[in-house]
């Protein structure tokens, strides 16, 4: 049985150390809180890998071996913070202060609050002895804020990809917790951090910038990305969105349960039937169902 109230009460310190530790980015500091994590795992065990991609920018993985039949899954977190004005603060911003239930700090909600989190299951998973099927990797790594990752796991990915390699990965900025009805659920985004790119290729007569011709290709782009402003596009929902609506829809009443399912359906999402573009202009076929 795990005492949760000792976990409680553990965990919370671990937040405090790491919110003491001032990890400002720039220039970051996170070698600081790379070893203080360090010395939590050598002590439970682990051992913990300290690199620095350059001096004072510090990452630390740890690695909870399973049976390998599945690919490894990776607990990753941040531990630089953005600037602070700590005149503005009604309490010091690297205190830790622990007042009315609240833990107060740069860093409690982005992210330190989850490097803890994910430290503590880590240390859970090792302690409950545990059998896994496959390998848990931990990771508190620099440089998210300003850098991007070039101090961080980008790092780590271009010259030790062997300790981050997972192809599954639970970080931050995933979701929160919402109420629906009377049920409270917490949500889980899948591949929140994945960008889309396209390109858009104009043509037009060409002119000069001191007499502007209304056939040119700059104005044809203008109105095109100007039309992206109004137009509704079509949803498509995937199995993990589905698996989503559908769980939340389970708990509900049958009237709610039938709106919810209804947005799986891309002719009658958000109140808008089907969304066309055309050459010269993007429109909305239909009006809203709806208020």
């Amino acid at each position: 049985m795990i005492d949760w109230d000792s976990v409680r009460h553990e965990v919370t310190g671990y937040l405090q150390g790491l919110i003491r530790i001032d990890t400002t980015n720039p220039p970051g500091n996170e070698i600081e809180a790379a070893r203080f994590i360090s010395d939590i795992l050598l002590a439970e065990g682990f051992d913990p890998v300290v690199t620095e991609s350059e001096p004072g920018r510090g990452n630390v993985t740890a690695r909870l071996r399973g049976n390998g039949s599945k690919s490894a899954f990776m607990l990753l977190g941040h531990t630089d913070v953005v600037a602070v004005e700590a005149e503005k603060w009604s309490r010091p911003p690297f205190s830790g202060d622990l007042h009315e239930g609240c833990i107060w700090g740069r860093g409690a909600l982005d992210m330190k609050n989850m490097v803890a989190l994910e430290l503590m299951v880590l240390l859970l998973l090792k302690r409950q002895g545990l059998e896994l099927s496959r390998d848990v990797i931990f990771a508190a790594t620099a440089d998210e804020e300003a850098g991007k990752g070039n101090h961080g796991i980008g790092w780590l990915l271009d010259n030790d990809p062997g300790q981050v390699e997972a192809p599954v990965v639970l970080t931050e900025g995933g979701g929160h917790d919402v109420e629906v009805g009377s049920q409270r659920f917490v949500t889980c985004q899948v591949a929140q951090k994945g960008i889309c790119r396209g390109r858009i290729i104009s043509r037009g007569e060409p002119g000069h910038g001191s007499r502007p011709r209304r056939g040119s290709a700059v104005l044809k782009l203008s109105r095109a990305i100007g039309a992206l402003e109004v137009v509704e596009l079509p949803i498509h929902a995937s199995r993990t969105m589905a698996a989503f609506i559908e769980g939340i829809a389970a708990h509900q009443p049958a009237d709610l349960a039938a709106s919810l399912r209804a947005l799986l359906d891309p002719a009658g999402f958000g109140g808008f039937k089907v969304v066309t573009m055309t050459r010269k202009s993007a429109k909305t076929i239909g009006a809203p169902t709806g208020p």
